[in-house]
């Protein structure tokens, strides 16, 4: 094997084992509870979510779970927090094409968050 092969692999392996992660915390976040009691960790998945499809470059599955996150927040009613989802998802989105109008959407919703 040259130095290229084995580098390959090694991020092939890393690759799969992310999927493996990314697959349990998929069933974890579907059976959450969406009590009270299990917030914290339905929250925990969706940042663990977020933060794995951002680095695979899946930027429609991380906004789908993004959304998730800020529901979550809303529901629990956990309003400082959901205004930082808020503008967490806001930072995501660019300012370009349809990014655009969801970016000034969650702005707008962050802001009457805070003001509330």
């Amino acid at each position: 094997q040259t130095s290229g092969d084995r580098e390959f692999i090694s991020q092939f392996d890393e690759y799969c084992g992310n999927i493996a992660q990314y697959f349990q915390f998929l069933v974890i976040a579907i059976r959450i509870p969406r009590t009270p009691e299990y917030e914290d960790d339905g929250i925990d998945v969706c940042v663990w979510l977020i933060h794995f499809l951002k680095s695979i470059g899946k930027k429609e599955q991380a906004s789908q779970v993004y959304d998730m996150f800020v529901q979550m927040h809303l529901k629990f009613e956990n309003g400082t927090e959901q205004g930082n989802a808020l503008l967490e998802y806001a930072d995501f989105l660019s300012w370009e094409g349809k990014d655009q109008g969801k970016k000034f959407n969650l702005l707008s919703q962050a802001l009457k968050v805070f003001n509330s």
